[in-house]
């Protein structure tokens, strides 16, 4: 959710203030994939996408070699 513990106690600060909770909706944004992914999509590579299905079934954030 985080890349830095700064930014994570900036999000709960955030959050406190506001009077609300955090939670992970999306937990593999940083995942090399799905990073890779974006990539492909933001510079046009593979075209219009007018579809995407995605699957996990590897948790890729507790893997320092993909990190």
């Amino acid at each position: 959710m985080a890349l830095t513990l700064g930014q994570a106690e900036e999000m709960e600060a955030c959050a406190r203030e506001a009077g609300t909770r955090i939670i992970v909706g999306y937990n593999c944004v940083h995942n090399p994939a799905a990073t890779h992914v974006r990539g492909l999509v933001a510079y046009g590579r593979i075209g219009e996408v007018v579809h995407f299905r995605d699957q996990v079934d590897k948790d890729c954030q507790d893997d320092p070699d993909l990190n």
